[in-house]
């Protein structure tokens, strides 16, 4: 009689649930089984409340919070975040792509390159920057109190105005959560041009 086989057992257990835990419908045996359905804890959650476009999002972030054309989640402790928008031309802080390129270009410090990377992101072209900022505390005189942030800005240009995405976090968390952001660009989903044309966000965005 093998006396190793349930450690054993419970060790291929315990890594399949490690395993399949990114995903969110997890695999048949983890269904059938009343325990594993209790232990599975999927790695994200969806957003799907906008009609423009859909993600994953780190389980244990806060949000969604609502903001001008999309939302925002943070990091439990806020020490990253992450912003979604889609603006169109009548909109507070629309700007044409062209614009957009321009505004990417110039953010930053002297030590930032200024030059913009292109991506694909749900079978778009998206334009990408990084950057530095300084966050200078209200309360403080300027330059006496500050934080050093950094910024990845990604804009997808569409015919009816502009996905702009935004992950922020101090410079010494960029890094640690920036699996996060990745998830997020992976997942993220918009709409194709003929669902643009036949749905109406107009509704969503004057909540």
């Amino acid at each position: 009689m093998n006396f190793h086989a349930g450690p054993k057992l419970a060790f291929a257990v315990l890594a399949g649930l490690v395993l399949f835990s990114g995903c969110a419908n997890p695999p048949r045996f983890v269904k059938r089984t009343p325990v594993l359905r209790l232990l599975y804890r999927p790695w994200s959650k969806p957003f799907l409340d906008h009609p423009q476009f859909s993600f994953y999002i780190k389980r244990d972030w806060n949000g969604p919070i609502s903001i001008n054309g999309g939302v925002r989640y943070f990091e439990p402790k806020k020490r990253a975040w992450i912003t979604v928008q889609f603006l169109m031309s009548n909109m507070e802080g629309y700007k044409s792509p062209n614009r957009y390129r321009k505004f990417m270009r110039e953010q930053g410090t002297i030590g930032d390159s200024h030059i913009l990377d292109t991506i694909e992101i749900s079978s778009r072209t998206a334009d990408v920057a990084r950057f530095t900022t300084y966050d200078y505390a209200p309360e403080y005189m300027l330059g006496e109190s500050y934080k050093v942030l950094m910024t990845e800005m990604t804009m997808i240009p569409d015919p009816a105005g502009v996905y702009v995405l935004r992950y922020e976090a101090p410079r010494r968390y960029f890094s640690k959560f920036y699996k996060v952001q990745k998830e997020f660009i992976n997942s993220l989903a918009v709409a194709s041009p003929r669902e643009e044309e036949e749905s109406d966000p107009i509704p969503w965005l004057k909540k």
